[in-house]
């Protein structure tokens, strides 16, 4: 069986958590499915963050700041993220990330757009 911190995303502290819920392997990560075994660390562990699920299923090490910005954003109830940053936030990957993420969790869907919209001009404007 593969260890869970063999996964890109799983550091030995989320390795741990999901073990506590008996998720011990990939293989038992993979057959629980992702929604499931969020919904299990969220049973045991009551504070656990949108960010560890964002993390679990899309980012690298080196976003987790980004991530960081996108869960407040959420968790906020923000209607929008204007961002230059078009390797971690505002690409189709993190864009659909974000939006199953928001359906799945029940939360507001959070738009995420580069500056640029906010310099077009609409075609009722004329």
């Amino acid at each position: 069986m593969s260890e869970l911190t063999n996964m890109m995303n799983i550091g030995k502290e989320m390795a741990k958590k999901l073990n506590a819920v008996g998720i011990d392997s990939l293989e038992k990560l993979i057959e629980t499915g992702s929604k499931q075994a969020f919904l299990q660390l969220r049973q045991e562990y009551p504070n656990v963050c949108l960010v560890h699920l964002y993390r679990f299923w899309h980012t690298k090490e080196k976003s987790f700041d980004d991530c960081q910005h996108i869960a407040a954003a959420i968790l906020a109830g923000c209607d929008i993220i204007i961002s230059w940053n078009f390797k971690h936030i505002v690409n189709v990957k993190t864009v659909k990330s974000v939006k199953v993420i928001t359906t799945l969790e029940g939360y507001k869907d959070l738009l995420i757009y580069p500056p640029s919209v906010l310099l077009e001009e609409g075609d009722d404007d004329e």
